[in-house]
This record gives C-alpha cells, sequence and structure tokens, in this order.
C-alpha cells in the first residue's frame, strides 16, 4: 500500500476541479454530506462549504490524497475503501468534510481521498508534507489485513539524484529550466549525516569541511540554526537536517543537539572578536579569557571533546560549552 499526496487546494475552484475529476471516474463513493444531485452540482456544493469554512489566515484549505493497493492484494473496492477511511481517521480524524472514492480503470485499485483541512472544532490539519505517520500506518495496514508489504527505506541524501517535489518544489522547477543542481541540492548531496553515528561526529565534519552553522536565538530560547558555506546559506529544515529530524536519526535528545550546535556555532567566535575589537577602540585592556581562546580553537579544529561542563556564560548571555581544562591521569582520576 503506497500513500501519496497528489495536490493541494486553496480556493473553491481549484477544490471544485478535484472534485469533478475524481468523482466522474469513481466506482464506490463515500462523503461527508450525501449526494442527491449529479457530480458538478455536488463539487460546486461541497468546494464552496469548505471555502465558507476557512478560518483566519488558512492559506490551503483542502488536500488531495492517493491509497494505491499492490496488484496482488485480495481486497475488494468495498474493502479497500474502509481501509482507506480507517487509515484517514486515525492520522486525520473524519471530523470534517471529505470525499473518498474507489478507481477500479487501472491494473491495480486505488482510492482517492479529498479532505479539507479544517475540522469542525476549526482546527487546520498542518502535517501535509510529514508522511512519517501516514508511513506507520499503512504498514499496520499491511499486516492487519495481510497486504503486499511495501519496503519503506529511507532515501539518504546522497541518494538524491532525481529532482523531488519536497522540500525542494521550487528548486525542482529551477533545475526544470536550467538543466543543472542548484545550490541547495549542491549543498544536499554533500551533506551526508547517515554516514555519522552521532550528531557531534556529524557537526564536527561540517566544521572541518568548511561549513559555517549559524544559530538563531531570541534571548536564551533557541530558534533554529542555518549551514552557511560558499557564501549560500539555507535552513537546516531544508536539507533534512533540523534538530527534530537529528533527534530522531541518531536517537539522541533533541536538548543535547541543541548545545552541540550552540558550541560549533559562529556565535561564540563572533563574540570573541567583538570582545577584542572592543579592547582596541578602548582605552580598557579586555582579553579573552584562555577558556575562550582554548574554545574557539577547538572549534576551528572540530574536536571539541565530549568531556565537558554546560555553564551560564555571562558576556553571551547563553549555556554554552567550556572544554574541560582539568589533567586526567592514566587511572582517570582528576589531577
Amino acid at each position: 500500500m503506497i500513500i501519496k499526496k497528489l495536490s493541494t487546494s486553496k480556493n473553491a475552484s481549484q477544490i471544485n476541479k478535484t472534485l469533478v475529476y475524481v468523482l466522474q471516474k469513481s466506482s464506490i463513493t463515500d462523503t461527508s454530506k450525501r449526494i442527491t444531485a449529479g457530480v458538478p452540482e455536488f463539487a460546486k456544493f461541497l468546494s464552496d462549504k469548505i471555502e465558507q469554512r476557512r478560518v483566519s489566515r488558512q492559506k490551503t484549505l483542502a488536500s488531495h490524497f492517493v491509497v494505491s493497493f499492490h496488484p496482488s492484494d485480495d481486497v475488494d473496492q468495498h474493502s479497500a475503501l474502509e481501509i482507506t477511511k480507517s487509515i484517514f481517521e486515525k492520522q486525520m480524524g473524519l471530523n470534517r468534510n471529505y470525499t473518498f472514492a474507489v478507481h477500479a480503470d487501472t491494473d491495480h485499485l486505488h482510492v482517492h481521498a479529498v479532505l479539507e483541512l479544517r475540522d469542525n472544532s476549526k482546527k487546520v490539519y498542518n502535517k501535509l508534507n510529514d508522511f512519517r505517520e501516514f508511513e506507520a500506518l499503512a504498514a499496520k495496514a499491511e499486516i492487519k489485513y495481510g497486504l503486499y508489504k511495501v519496503n519503506r527505506t529511507v532515501l539518504s541524501s546522497s541518494a538524491v539524484g532525481a529532482p523531488v517535489s519536497n522540500p525542494l518544489n521550487s528548486t525542482h522547477r529551477l533545475e526544470k529550466r536550467t538543466g543543472q543542481y542548484s545550490e541547495k541540492r549542491k549543498l544536499l548531496l554533500q551533506l551526508k549525516p547517515e554516514e555519522f553515528k552521532r550528531s557531534d561526529d556529524f557537526l564536527s565534519a561540517l566544521i572541518v569541511n568548511d561549513f559555517n552553522i549559524k544559530t538563531r536565538l531570541n534571548g536564551q530560547k533557541f530558534c533554529g540554526y542555518t549551514i552557511e558555506k560558499d557564501g549560500q546559506a539555507f535552513k537546516a529544515s531544508e536539507l533534512g537536517i533540523s534538530v527534530r529530524s537529528m533527534a530522531e536519526r541518531y536517537s539522541e535528545s533533541e536538548s543535547s543537539i541543541i548545545l552541540s550546535l550552540i558550541a560549533y556555532s559562529k556565535i561564540f567566535l563572533e563574540g570573541i572578536a567583538k570582545k577584542i575589537s572592543h579592547s582596541v577602540c578602548t582605552s580598557k585592556i579586555v582579553k579573552p579569557t584562555i577558556d575562550e581562546m582554548n574554545y574557539s580553537s577547538a572549534v576551528l579544529k572540530g574536536d571539541v571533546a565530549s568531556k565537558i561542563d554546560h555553564e551560564k556564560d555571562p558576556l553571551y548571555g547563553v549555556s554554552r560549552r567550556r572544554p574541560s581544562l582539568k589533567p586526567v591521569n592514566k587511572n582517570g582520576l582528576s589531577i
């Protein structure tokens, strides 16, 4: 069983076109509103209804999915419809306007699903680009109903050859027009987080290979980070290396990864540079501490040790990581 998102609709006209296509070719349907007229009339009625229910700042009104069954699956059209409905009910809930339509015009049975993103409690579904939960539900359904088991291997960054629609949809269009890889994809192909066992190893490798990590802080709150190289800067989420992604990949806590990112970020090196420049412009001699110089050197070399202490730093106003300066003897006891 394969679940795909085919399109999204931002207005009633787009929803109407999708519904007409889905319903005209259907053999069995199930809708949130009873069909009492022809397909065009019903499509216009439901699309207008969804448009009227738009909440404040909601840009996307509905999404069009398809659930495809393998030719070897022993399921009839009614069973395919019920299996599909159960998956969307668990993931999104059916307390919203929806239309399910079974198509049997190909070798494999497939079910189209058009669902309003806003539910009856005015909550908008916001996981359109995250299919991990859908894939997990599909895998469970395959076991429960004895369906063909799809091999769901995670695509590694080094295996990204053909353009994909998400998260590089704009990149896809650029590459199609120019026939060349974009800077974003070039950078994506250089990042190979799957080749490392720990986030700290991956981040230190970025520093060694001339990548710059720049964190975004709001006071003491971590708000994300960007990767910079050769004058190009991209959000980590665009490259599949967000804090959440790395936490899942390496089975580590998000808080520990955030501390590592701050440690490897340029923010401390820039702070030290400002401190030195301040001493040049004033009569007051202000020099970075030995800890700061050792720390900046360690960051540049990419060998910040795991034996570090976390403490509040008055200069930078955030939790920072300092290398331990205490020597250790052969027996592992602090001298």
